[in-house]
């Protein structure tokens, strides 16, 4: 039998492996050991108190008076029956006793909830342990007359019974769900299969800062009406670090952090043009005109060697690049700004595009305070932060991820050819404010009605691509080719710009070629280049293009 059983989503778990948050020595744990019960018994709310607390916590309760029973959320029981199946025995852990030989513990409802209080309330939680009710247990090990056995007659079935918590914020779901597997009998492997009959902790670090709870169940086996499984669960020892903590990788230097430096190797290419459509210096007060600092042609190449261009309120950077950005191990491109320290951040929205017509944004959470105003010069917390470029101090880049974006119809996560950047305006006033992706409003500095307004883009550094692609005239620059294919030169001509370098890259990309003319035309000899499919780099004054061509003999 499998002896941890909790899974988490995808993206938290992530969040959970690359960047455990710091959880101090104060918490309190809500082991219901100070709810009074004679002994053999249970609390169904028929007193109709609507709850009770233990701890920094407050179940809720429902009791409905003209049938007589419990209606739904949470009840507490001391109650040690093993053997009697079926609902009579509902208040029953599978266990027969609380975590750790305790004498209490909770039973909950489908769709139960929970209050944090005191201390703990808007805080992180550590986690609480988890069985299933004698009731459940009984229905799956050995079907009953609403319910199948699980794993069917051959016990091959892949049925499974899970219990998915979700954390809220002033009413507002702030993060994935965490799922925890009661039973669970998908493995091909027979002996793997298992329903839970003992304590086993439901570690809920990943939900961040929250206020409330609500507990889902979700069987395999359904029907008409709904789900067949007994919708029954049991809890004990709820513990509440009663601490505010960021929930998401930390800032440049501590365990965890996310940040790549702009000379790692894991970096294989950089972005070869970008397209700049500028914001107001300050959105507020457009009389100061727009963000001047830098131009688009210093957001192409490295990190940290050629200046920034200053996007100010809401403007906006496309980049392309030679090959296209794909979807691999981890992450897959990072953007780099030009912070000067680990707290003043400036912040901007990550899309991307594999037709350069649909863009498709990461979700992006924001769960910095909103009640004051982050000023100019003020400071944010990067483990209050998830998906936002600008996260980490300059030369460092914010990675991301493509498989977040999977399965989106028009979008080929193994094919990206354009990223754009939108510049977060970090106003909490509505009427200019911008908003992450569960409709928080985001704070940032606001305003900095200089030159260097808003986002302030370094570079865009790419971790995997798609070798077999090329992207070919990012730009519609004047540029003539001829002939093409070539046999002995190769002439380029522009109508308006100088052309800085020409280079020829084979296959391997590897340059076998390379010519400096600092003029508006120049011609490549190509007589000693065997006959091939080439790649022609045409750097100019404002971006570097790229351009197949073909060597051929007469």
């Amino acid at each position: 039998m499998k002896k941890i059983v909790s899974t988490i989503t995808r993206t938290a778990m992530l969040i959970f492996a690359l960047s455990l948050p710091f959880i101090g020595n104060t918490q309190t744990v809500s082991d219901f050991e100070n709810l009074t019960l004679s002994p053999n018994s249970f609390w169904d709310g028929s007193d109709l108190s609507g709850s009770f607390a233990s701890g920094n916590v407050n179940f809720h309760n429902t009791y409905n008076t003209g049938w007589g029973i419990w209606d739904s959320g949470f009840a507490y029981s001391n109650m040690k029956d093993t053997t009697t199946s079926g609902y009579t025995n509902l208040y029953s852990a599978r266990t027969a006793i609380g975590y750790s030989n305790s004498a209490n513990y909770a039973v909950g409802q489908n769709n139960a909830k929970l209050h944090l209080t005191g201390a703990a309330a808007g805080k992180q939680m550590n986690g609480f342990y988890a069985t299933n009710s004698n009731y459940a247990y009984f229905s799956m090990k050995d079907g009953d007359s609403f319910a199948k056995k699980f794993g069917g007659v051959t016990g091959n079935d892949p049925d499974w019974f899970k219990l998915s918590v979700t954390g809220y914020y002033n009413g507002t779901p702030i993060f994935d769900t965490v799922d925890f597997f009661l039973a669970d009998f998908r493995s091909a492997d027979n002996a793997q299969d298992y329903i839970l009959k003992d304590w086993q902790w439901v570690n809920l670090t990943t939900l961040g800062n929250v206020d409330s709870l609500v507990f889902l169940l979700n069987s395999s086996d359904t029907g008409t009406y709904g789900m067949n499984t007994p919708p029954f669960f049991c809890i004990d020892n709820f513990t509440t670090a009663d601490a505010t903590v960021g929930m998401f990788p930390p800032s440049v230097g501590h365990a965890g952090t996310t940040a790549i430096y702009k000379d790692s190797t894991a970096i294989i290419a950089w972005a070869t043009y970008c397209q700049v459509s500028r914001g107001w210096q300050n959105v507020a007060d457009i009389s100061l005109g727009k963000a001047n600092v830098g131009d688009s042609s210093m957001a192409i190449g490295p990190a940290g060697t050629n200046g920034v261009v200053s996007l100010g309120d809401g403007g906006v950077a496309d980049l392309t690049f030679l090959h296209p950005i794909q979807n691999g191990p981890s992450w897959d491109f990072a953007v780099f700004e030009n912070s000067f320290s680990d707290t003043f951040l400036e912040l901007a929205f990550v899309e991307v595009s594999s037709d350069g017509i649909n863009y498709f944004r990461f979700p992006a959470t924001s769960l910095t305070d909103t009640n004051v105003q982050i000023p100019s010069f003020g400071e944010l917390d990067a483990t209050r932060l998830n998906n936002f470029a600008g996260k980490y101090r300059g030369m460092y880049g914010t990675p991301f991820d493509l498989n977040e974006l999977a399965g989106i119809p028009e979008l080929d996560i193994t094919q990206i050819t354009h990223v754009r950047l939108i510049d977060v305006v970090g106003s909490i006033n509505k009427q200019y404010g911008t908003y992450d992706a569960f409709g928080h409003i985001i704070n940032d500095p606001f305003p900095t009605p200089f030159g260097s307004s808003g986002f302030d883009l370094d570079a865009v550094g790419v971790l995997h691509q798609n070798l077999s692609s090329i992207i070919e005239n990012s730009k519609s620059l004047s540029f003539q080719i001829f002939p093409n294919p070539a046999f002995e030169s190769l002439h380029i001509i522009s109508a308006n710009e100088k052309i800085l370098k020409a280079s020829i890259i084979n296959i391997n990309g590897s340059t076998i070629y390379e010519s400096t003319p600092l003029s508006q035309n120049c011609t490549l000899d190509v007589s000693q280049l065997s006959p091939a499919i080439y790649i022609l780099k045409i750097a100019s004054e404002t971006a570097i293009n790229y351009q197949k061509i073909i060597i051929s003999k007469r």
